[in-house]
């Protein structure tokens, strides 16, 4: 008998837009991500806002069941959103390992909405017989493909959205790594706006990533416009990629990702 350790996505999301200029921990306060019973690993936390923004501070707390700890802050630039320009966006890289039932939460200084992601994996560790596998997980090949066309400015995750790929139920995957999303236009486009989403199918819909669409004529000398975006994004069973475009002018967004079965102990 021996013990390994597995790992299970877990993708933590929340909104927040209650002013709150606190640094002790109090007030109101988001909860991003709850750590799993042997601990969750956090590789990175993006904050997207969904609107204009004035000059202000998300704070990020580590809460331990009785303290809640700042544990970052991220400076806010003033920023006015339009549909050519991308409202602000920050990630943070950093491996923050949370222990058993601790939670990650954020703070907004002003009153204007931001969503919160944290890009997670939940660590199991478990005894194993002798009929274990070599390996302590494997993956299957997972490509999202969806065109999109019908006009969308909102940044709510309302309107038209196509989906791009869907994390498999539990029984069937325990993560799908995403690693780009390429947008390829397949006509002439205007300035404007193609945005990514991960619908949770339980708590809401949120904007994660712009990626501004340049002016393009195509023709049969000229290509589309096309662009890859790197991500590295875990998402976990069940949860959906989706994407909208600002314009209506086509465009086809392809994931290309894996879905990753933990061997089971």
């Amino acid at each position: 008998m021996s013990t390994r350790r597995i790992s299970i996505a877990n993708t933590g999301l929340v909104n927040i837009a209650t002013a709150n200029s606190n640094l002790n921990g109090t007030g109101s306060l988001g909860t991003v991500l709850t750590a799993a019973n042997d601990g969750t690993l956090i590789t990175s936390i993006t904050v997207k806002a969904t609107q204009s923004t004035t000059e202000g501070m998300v704070r990020l707390f580590i809460y331990d069941g009785v303290n809640t700890n700042l544990y970052q802050e991220i400076p806010v630039p003033a920023s006015a959103r339009i549909a050519e320009t991308t409202a602000f966006e920050y990630t943070l890289n950093q491996n923050l390992f949370l222990d058993s039932g601790y939670e990650l939460r954020a703070s907004t200084q002003n009153s204007e909405s931001f969503n919160v992601l944290a890009v997670g994996a939940n660590w199991i560790n478990c005894n194993c017989d002798g009929n274990c596998c070599t390996t302590n997980a494997y993956g299957t090949a997972n490509t999202g493909m969806v065109n999109i066309s019908t006009a969308n400015s909102n940044l709510d995750g309302t309107g038209s959205l196509g989906t791009a790929i869907t994390a498999p139920n539990p029984t069937n995957a325990d993560c799908t790594q995403i690693t780009t999303v390429t947008i390829k236009a397949t006509q002439s486009t205007s300035q404007g706006m193609v945005r990514l989403f991960i619908d949770t199918q339980t708590s809401g819909v949120f904007l994660f990533r712009e990626i501004p669409i340049p002016a393009v004529v195509q023709n049969a000398t000229n290509p589309a416009y096309a662009t890859t975006v790197l991500l590295n994004l875990n998402l976990q069973p069940t949860y959906k990629l989706r994407a909208s475009t600002e314009n209506a002018e086509s465009f086809n967004v392809i994931a290309n990702s894996v879905d990753y079965t933990s061997c089971p102990c």
